[in-house]
């Protein structure tokens, strides 16, 4: 008979390292992706909220122009109510299109609404309607 094999109990064997390295990339694979989740989700936010501060300020723009004068507009309605609108927020720059149309909706009365559009990560469409009277 041979001599009987010593075991060393005191330490990790070569495979018992290789299966917990690859259970700690594994895991380590689902945090990276979770955390590129979440950025994702926090840029698109921005976007959005960016995008309804636009809007905002479009919106404003449109109600102190005179009854008469927007009648008089074209629909979509000229710059500066339509157009590129580009901000730089967080880091970035987006550029949003904005559209404004107007119709009239009664006697005295035009019905405006602005669309605030951003294609940077993913499509957002905001719209905004307001109605201005003489």
């Amino acid at each position: 008979m041979g001599r009987p094999v010593s075991r060393n109990e005191e330490g990790m064997t070569l495979i018992e390292v290789m299966i917990a390295m690859a259970i700690a990339f594994i895991m380590f694979l689902g945090l990276a992706e979770g955390t590129r989740l979440a950025v994702m989700y926090n840029v698109r936010n921005a976007l959005r909220d960016e995008a309804v501060g636009v809007g905002e300020m479009q919106i404003s723009r449109v109600r102190e122009v005179p009854y008469d004068n927007l009648v008089a507009m074209a629909s979509p309605m000229p710059a500066p109510y339509s157009g590129n609108v580009t901000r730089s927020f967080r880091g970035m720059t987006a550029t949003f299109p904005v559209t404004a149309t107007h119709n009239n909706i009664g006697s005295n009365m035009e019905q405006v609404m602005i669309t605030v559009t951003c294609n940077r990560d993913s499509k957002i469409n905001h719209a905004f309607t307001t109605i201005v009277r003489q």
